[in-house]
């Protein structure tokens, strides 16, 4: 039974406090704390090995917590001394290699989680979940019959169809091809944001965590380096790793003098920084807007240019007194295919434009 927290005035949906982990004298999780109300889709965004997965693990009660502390509404669920076992937690977890039993056909694997409704509650469930992701058709079939998407598909309605109050997502699409996992991204949103479970996302794909995410939790080396919104880490990341994971970034370095920070592009603000010290400014590719306007920041040479569909992404280079000049990348939207060789003007979004200590 989960036990109370003492005098505690909580928030709805699942609290993580103060968690720490170590695999022997390897320090994996460093004090992460995360809130994530019903019905609120977390993503947690870092790279491989970061410890994202050993958090999901602990959160699913399938590895014995050390140190901090997990409840939901304000109810204990694991603690130093108190534990309670996975299958009380209502906890579904849905993993990138889709785990369905091969014996089992598919109305049967949606089916076992369901052992405690009667025979017809669970067949209007099992109904329901695999409408839900258009699988309905498949219920008789056996898993190997069917491919990759579909086998995901019938394994996120067997993570639904117990109405888990924790909805745990370990790299669910990684194993999937770009167009089955941009149709799987889409049809589990839709899911998740009509159900109240309190949603855990991990992945290491900035992309899907930007589509996917109300919240993102960027972790590296164990630790929570940064939680807010999408919008929020992409425009203003609290430093240059959190810039750097979603997409590439062009990085000059300089140094501030009187508030900026004097680059090829020209200066770039910097005012809450102290004069003297050394800083990497980073801008997106698509915060240098190209054109052919005599006004602009800086004149660049097109060195190439490639179509990208919706976009195009173009290779400059900048006088700065260095042979070679300064190498940047812009991304810039619809078919701008400047000539290679030619002369083309450059200005800058400050939106998308960052200052950090070197």
């Amino acid at each position: 039974m989960d036990k109370q927290i003492e005098g505690a005035n909580t928030e709805a949906g699942l609290t993580v406090s103060g968690l720490c982990h170590r695999f022997g004298a390897k320090q994996i999780l460093r004090n992460i704390n995360l809130h994530v109300a019903p019905g609120q889709i977390l993503c947690l965004l870092g790279p491989s090995g970061c410890g994202k997965t050993t958090a999901l693990r602990l959160i699913a009660g399938l590895e014995e917590l050390q140190a901090g502390r997990i409840s939901w509404n304000g109810n204990v669920l694991a603690d130093v001394g108190h534990n309670v076992p996975p299958e009380k937690r209502a906890v579904s977890l849905l993993f990138q290699d889709f785990a369905l039993f091969p014996h089992l056909t598919v109305a049967e694997n949606v089916a076992f989680g369901l052992k405690k409704l009667d025979s017809r509650e669970r067949d209007s469930r099992v109904h329901e979940v695999l409408d839900q992701v258009g699988m309905f058709q498949f219920a008789n079939s056996y898993p190997h019959l069917l491919s990759g998407g579909e086998q995901q598909r019938i394994a996120l309605a067997r993570a639904r169809a117990p109405r888990p109050r924790i909805f745990l997502l370990d790299e669910p699409f990684s194993n999937l091809d770009t167009r089955l996992r941009n149709q799987l991204r889409e049809l589990c949103l839709h899911i998740l944001k009509k159900s109240r479970s309190a949603s855990i996302i991990v992945t290491h794909d900035p992309e899907e965590a930007m589509l996917m995410a109300d919240k993102l939790a960027v972790v590296r080396d164990g630790e929570v380096i940064q939680v807010g919104s999408p919008e929020e880490l992409y425009f203003r990341p609290f430093n240059a790793f959190v810039a750097g994971l979603f997409g590439e970034v062009n990085k000059i370095t300089g140094r501030v003098m009187d508030g900026h920070v004097l680059t090829p592009l020209g200066r770039i603000c910097a005012r809450e920084l102290s004069n003297g010290i050394e800083v990497d400014v980073l801008v997106r590719p698509e915060a240098l807007k190209v054109s052919e306007a005599a006004d602009t920041t800086a004149v660049a040479n097109v060195i190439t240019t490639r179509l990208l569909g919706g976009s195009s992404l173009l290779h400059l280079s900048i006088p700065n007194g260095e042979d070679g000049g300064l190498h940047l990348h812009s991304r810039v939207p619809g078919r701008v295919l400047p000539t290679e060789g030619s002369s083309i003007g450059v200005s800058l979004d400050q939106q998308n434009i960052f200052v950090f200590p070197k």
